[in-house]
């Protein structure tokens, strides 16, 4: 079982999951927008039921939290940071403090 870090609820898990996920296909950083995020985690897999809004919200967390990075600064769409790909179970006990304070 991942341990998550406080200040991160299911659903910020299951966007970074999701996001590990696709990278993990090629290793390649894959960009998504918040509406293919929803389409994805709610409307296909079931993951989440929330509104898109949420997803949006949640994804701005992330980034502000260093764990997803835009690749545009006016752009929606996302993709993971180092930080991101080692979340949770990879990182320092500095790292996770430091998240903790960023959430």
């Amino acid at each position: 079982m991942r341990r998550w870090v406080p200040g991160m609820d299911e659903t910020d898990n299951a966007i970074v999951e999701f996001y590990q996920e696709l990278e993990s296909a090629d290793g390649e950083p894959v960009a998504q927008s918040p509406a293919l995020v929803y389409r994805n985690l709610v409307e296909i897999r079931g993951v989440l039921d929330c509104a898109s809004n949420t997803i949006s919200r949640h994804l701005k967390k992330l980034w502000h939290a260093g764990l997803l990075e835009r690749i545009e600064e006016d752009s929606a769409h996302y993709v993971l940071t180092d930080l991101g790909r080692r979340y949770p179970n990879d990182l320092s006990s500095e790292e996770r403090g430091e998240l903790e304070d960023r959430l």
